[in-house]
């Protein structure tokens, strides 16, 4: 019985873990604006720990995640990931345009343009482009 209660005390509780996990995906928030203010493409793996941190949160503690917000949030995170790769097509567009008005050689990148289409057709985005 006496193992059993202190299992109880050194164990972190549902909302310690949800916390956790919350420091760890405002962490892995800041590195993503921190490469989206300098213009360089942000860390892949990041978008999927950012969506497993905050679906785990919801699971471990429901009324933590509705306390901060956590399902809102991991709408916006779906919703800044095709922002930003509407914004990586667009580039590679206006990219390939302006070469081939330049006089040069045509698209100077067209594998950009087929990984961006492939990679917004991967995720279920629709371009009106």
């Amino acid at each position: 019985m006496m193992i059993v209660e202190m299992d109880k005390m050194s164990a972190p509780s549902s909302r310690e873990r949800a916390q956790r996990l919350l420091d760890n995906v405002i962490e892995l928030e800041k590195k993503r604006r921190k490469s989206a203010q300098t213009q360089v493409p942000s860390d892949p793996n990041i978008w999927p720990q950012l969506r497993e941190n905050y679906e785990a949160i919801i699971l471990e503690d429901y009324a933590f995640s509705e306390k901060h917000g956590i399902e809102f949030a991991l709408w916006q995170l779906h919703y800044k990931r095709i922002e930003e790769l509407r914004a990586y097509f667009s580039a590679a567009l206006t990219s390939a345009s302006s070469k081939s008005s330049e006089g040069g050689k045509g698209s100077a990148r067209p594998d950009r343009i087929t990984k961006c289409r492939g990679v917004c057709r991967m995720v279920g985005i629709l371009l009106s482009y």
